[in-house]
């Protein structure tokens, strides 16, 4: 199963997530149980949304490793 992890600069682990966001379990209980919506994984509303996951993840990381107290002490933040 693909992972992301991301690490700081002293590679220390910040995160790790896999493939299944929850964009893809919406799409999956959508599919198996008829909950909400039938959209699949696949539809360009479903990409946007994972993309829009994602970037959120990103920008998640960066800032805990912005707010990290030894990496600002050590960047004179």
């Amino acid at each position: 199963m693909p992972v992301v992890v991301f690490l700081s600069e002293d590679f220390w682990e910040v995160g790790r997530f896999g493939d299944r966001l929850l964009n893809v379990y919406r799409a999956k209980a959508a599919r198996e149980i008829g909950v909400g919506s039938s959209a699949g994984v696949l539809s360009p509303k479903a990409l946007a949304a994972d993309m829009s996951e994602w970037i959120d993840i990103f920008e998640r990381m960066q800032i805990m490793l912005r707010l990290s107290t030894p990496l600002r002490r050590r960047h004179g933040d």
